[in-house]
C-alpha cells in the first residue's frame, strides 16, 4: 500500500500544473456567455454517425458526443487529468491502474454510467474495432474489470515500456452497454444511429451530405 499512488492527474514529465481543486482551467473564462450558435464548416460528404468504423465517412464533429476517462489541457504537456474519474491510483512500477468514477455521471438517454460500461467499451473495441488497434492494445493491456459500479482496473503487461500505458486507457472512449446490446449496433457497422454518449452534445437534425446539427 505504501508503493501506491493515488491522484486526479497522471504526467509523464513532473508533477501536474493543476492542483485537484482546481476551479477551471487558466485559459477559459468560467463567466462566458452559455447559448448561441456556430456554424462550421466541413469538407466533403457524410453517409454515418459512427467515427469508429472503416465503413462510411463519418459526420464532422460526431465523435464530440463521447467523453474518456481523462483528458489532457492546452497548457500542461504530457498531463491527463480526470475528466470522467474522480481519482486514478496506480502502483509505483505501473503494472496496473485503478480509476474511481465520478458520482452522477449519466448518458444522454438519461441512463446512469457505471465501470461496467468501461469494460463493456474496452472489450467492444478489441472485438470490433479496427484489427490493428486490438492487436496492439492485447500486447500492452491484460485485462480490464469492473471492481464495482464505480471503479475499474487494468492490468497491464510485463516487460513493456509503461510510461503511456495509464494515458493509453484514460483516453478510452465510454459507450453505453445498455444501448449497444438492446439495439444490437455494432462497432464495425456504418450506420445513421449514433450510439449513445455523455458528451456535451446530441444529434439534433441533419440532412445527409449536406448539413448535421448538435
Amino acid at each position: 500500500e505504501e508503493d501506491t499512488i493515488v491522484s486526479h492527474a497522471y504526467s509523464f514529465f513532473g508533477d501536474a500544473k493543476y492542483p485537484a481543486d482546481y476551479p477551471h482551467l487558466d485559459y477559459v473564462n468560467p463567466d462566458a456567455p452559455k447559448g448561441g450558435e456556430i456554424s462550421v464548416w466541413a469538407q466533403g460528404t457524410y453517409d454515418s454517425f459512427n467515427p469508429y468504423s472503416r465503413k462510411g465517412r463519418t459526420a464532422s464533429l460526431v465523435s464530440s458526443m463521447y467523453e474518456s476517462m481523462m483528458a489532457g489541457t492546452a497548457d500542461d504537456y504530457g498531463v491527463a487529468y480526470c475528466y470522467l474519474c474522480e481519482t486514478l491510483e496506480y502502483d509505483k512500477d505501473k503494472t496496473w491502474v485503478i480509476f474511481t468514477m465520478r458520482e452522477g455521471i449519466t448518458f444522454s438517454d438519461g441512463t446512469p454510467m457505471t465501470a461496467h460500461d468501461v469494460v463493456f467499451s474496452h472489450n467492444l473495441f478489441l472485438e470490433q474495432g479496427l484489427p490493428s488497434y486490438a492487436e496492439a492494445v492485447k500486447q500492452r493491456i491484460v485485462s480490464a474489470e469492473a471492481l464495482d459500479d464505480r471503479r475499474v482496473r487494468y492490468e497491464f503487461a510485463p516487460d513493456i515500456p509503461r510510461r503511456g500505458l495509464i494515458s493509453q486507457v484514460g483516453a478510452n472512449i465510454v459507450f453505453s452497454k445498455k444501448w449497444f446490446e438492446e439495439t444490437g449496433a455494432r462497432l464495425d457497422e456504418s450506420r445513421l444511429v449514433a450510439a449513445v454518449g455523455s458528451g456535451p452534445y446530441v444529434i439534433d437534425e441533419y440532412s445527409v451530405n449536406e448539413n448535421i446539427t448538435y
